[in-house]
């Protein structure tokens, strides 16, 4: 597993992420989780791991109205 944080890209905007896994706390929940530019579904989890995206290159698209 990849301790440090990782690159991301969204596959419908090209937006730019950093992508970190953190570990469950006892109140996570399991919330959907979406692109902030253009509102594509991103994935909240990877096996145990919660992912957190942290936005670094908003894309020229815009999100739909």
């Amino acid at each position: 597993m990849n301790e440090g944080p990782e690159d991301f890209t969204c596959p419908q905007c090209k937006s730019r992420y950093r992508l970190v896994r953190v570990k469950p706390g006892p109140r996570t929940t399991n919330r959907p989780v979406h692109c902030i530019v253009c509102g594509h579904p991103l994935a909240p989890r990877d096996g145990e791991d919660v992912l957190k995206y942290l936005l670094i290159s908003r894309s020229k698209v815009e999100r739909p109205a």
